[in-house]
C-alpha cells in the first residue's frame, strides 16, 4: 500500500521510490533536469536517484526524484501551490491543503511534505519536455525568488551532445523501419552505395536489409535535431524534433537553422549546461549548486557515480557515462543491429561532408553549451569529445581544424 513517503507508481521501471524519513540536512532545493534524448541524461537522473537511495553507507541528500512520467503533474501542483499556475489537469489529483504536494499517477495520488522543507529533483523527458519549455522555464525567475525567500535554491540543468555523435546514437536507437514489417526485411533493400566506401558495400547491403532508408538520407530529415529539442512547434503542441512514427525515427521537419535562435535563447536560461563527456563535472556542479550536504569526498563521489552510470568500465577503471553498445527494443533488435552498418569511418568523404553540413546549426548550439559549461562548472569542461572520438570514431565539430565552429557560420 502507498503512504506519505512511498511512491504509488513504484512498480514502474522509471520510478525512484521515496524514503519514509525526510532529509534533515540542508535547505530546500529543486533540481529541474531537462533530459534531451541521447545526451547521457539517464546517467544524471540515476545519479540523482543515488542521492535518494545511496549505495553502501554514503549519505542520503535528496527526499525524492520525480520521474518524467509524473513530472508534469507534480510541477503542476507545485506551481499551483505557489500561485504561479492554475493546475486544472483532470488526471492530476491535488491535495486539499495548499501546504502539501502529491505524486500523481493513474492509480491515484499520495501526499508528500511541503516544498518548503523538501529537497527534490524532477526529470523532464519525452513528452514532458514541451510542458517544461512552455510552463516551467518561463517561470524560473519566480520559482527562484520563492525558494530564495526561505533560503532554498532552484537549479535548471540540461546537457547536449556533440551533434554528429548525437545523430549516430539516435539512428542506432530508433532506426527507421517499415511498420508493416515489424523491423524485418522490407520488400526492397537499402543500397548503401555512395554513402559507404566500396570495399564494404557487399557486406553492408546484406546487413541493412531491415531498414527502410539509408543513414545519410535519414539524416537529411534530422537536420538541427538538438536545436529542435529546445524549440517549439506550437501548432502541434510538441517540439520541433520528434521521435515517431517508426518509419521516420527521430526527425525535424523544416530543417535548416530555423530553430537555432529559439534554442540558443532557451539554453541561456538554464543554470547549469554541460555536454555528454563532462557529466562528472556537471554532477559536481549540481552537488555544490544545490548545496547537497554533506559533500562527498573523492571515494564517496566515485562510489555514487559508479552506482549511477551502470556502464562498462574501461581498462583504466573509468566508468563510461554513455553506453558503448546500447540495446533497444524499438522497433527491434534486428533493425538495431542493421543500423550499425553506418559509422563515421565507413562513410564516403562526400557523405561525411554532407553530415557536417546537416549538423552545422547544432554545432553552434553545442559550442554554446561548452562556453556555458566552462563558466558554470568547477574546473570547466574539456572541449575534446573523447567518448565520441574513441568509441564511435566520430571526429566532433570541436576538433575540426583544431577550433570550435565559428558562431557566425550558420547560414543554410
Amino acid at each position: 500500500p502507498c503512504d506519505a513517503f512511498a511512491c504509488c507508481a513504484q512498480k514502474a521501471r522509471h520510478t525512484v521510490p521515496l524514503r519514509r524519513q525526510p532529509v534533515k540536512i540542508g535547505p530546500p532545493a529543486l533540481i529541474l533536469l531537462y533530459h534531451i534524448e541521447k545526451t547521457g541524461g539517464s546517467s544524471v537522473k540515476e545519479w540523482l536517484a543515488r542521492n535518494v537511495n545511496p549505495p553502501h553507507s554514503i549519505s542520503r541528500r535528496l527526499d525524492a526524484v520525480i520521474s518524467y512520467t509524473e513530472a508534469t503533474c507534480f510541477m503542476c501542483q507545485l506551481l499551483h501551490q505557489m500561485s504561479l499556475y492554475p493546475c486544472r489537469m483532470a488526471h492530476c489529483a491535488k491535495s486539499n491543503s495548499r501546504n502539501n504536494l502529491t505524486v500523481c499517477t493513474n492509480r491515484g495520488s499520495k501526499v508528500l511534505r511541503t516544498w518548503r522543507t523538501s529537497r527534490l529533483a524532477v526529470e523532464f523527458h519525452s513528452t514532458g519536455k514541451y510542458w517544461f519549455l512552455t510552463q516551467v522555464l518561463p517561470k524560473l525567475r519566480q520559482l527562484r525568488a520563492k525558494y530564495a525567500k526561505i533560503g532554498g535554491v532552484v537549479l535548471a540543468v540540461t546537457l547536449l551532445r556533440e551533434p554528429i555523435a548525437h545523430l549516430f546514437s539516435a539512428w542506432y536507437m530508433w532506426p527507421p523501419v517499415d511498420p508493416s514489417t515489424g523491423g524485418r526485411s522490407p520488400s526492397t533493400t537499402i543500397e548503401p552505395a555512395g554513402e559507404i566506401s566500396g570495399r564494404q558495400q557487399v557486406l553492408e547491403k546484406r546487413r541493412t536489409a531491415q531498414l527502410n532508408i539509408s543513414f545519410v538520407a535519414w539524416a537529411e530529415g534530422a537536420e538541427s535535431a538538438q536545436s529542435g529539442l529546445l524549440a517549439l512547434n506550437r501548432s502541434s503542441r510538441n517540439l520541433r524534433t520528434t521521435f515517431g512514427p517508426v518509419n521516420l525515427g527521430m526527425h525535424t521537419p523544416g530543417g535548416g537553422c530555423s530553430a537555432l535562435m529559439e534554442a540558443r535563447k532557451r539554453l541561456a536560461a538554464f543554470d547549469l549546461v554541460s555536454v555528454s563527456n563532462c557529466i562528472p563535472q556537471l554532477l559536481l556542479a549540481i552537488e555544490k549548486g544545490a548545496n547537497l550536504q554533506p559533500l562527498d569526498n573523492e571515494k564517496e563521489r566515485a562510489a555514487r557515480m559508479a552506482a549511477s552510470f551502470r556502464r562498462p568500465f574501461s581498462a583504466k577503471g573509468i566508468s563510461m557515462v554513455l553506453r558503448v553498445q546500447p540495446k533497444t527494443s524499438f522497433p527491434s533488435q534486428q533493425s538495431f543491429n542493421a543500423s550499425h552498418a553506418w559509422t563515421w569511418e565507413a562513410l564516403s568523404v562526400e557523405a561525411q561532408q554532407r553530415l557536417l553540413h546537416l549538423t552545422r546549426c547544432d554545432a553552434i548550439l553545442y559550442a554554446d553549451s561548452l562556453r556555458i559549461g566552462n563558466a558554470t562548472m568547477p574546473g570547466g569542461c574539456n572541449a575534446v569529445e573523447r567518448f565520441a572520438a574513441n568509441r564511435t570514431g566520430v571526429p566532433p565539430h570541436s576538433m575540426l581544424n583544431g577550433v570550435i565552429i565559428r558562431q557566425g557560420d550558420h547560414r543554410r
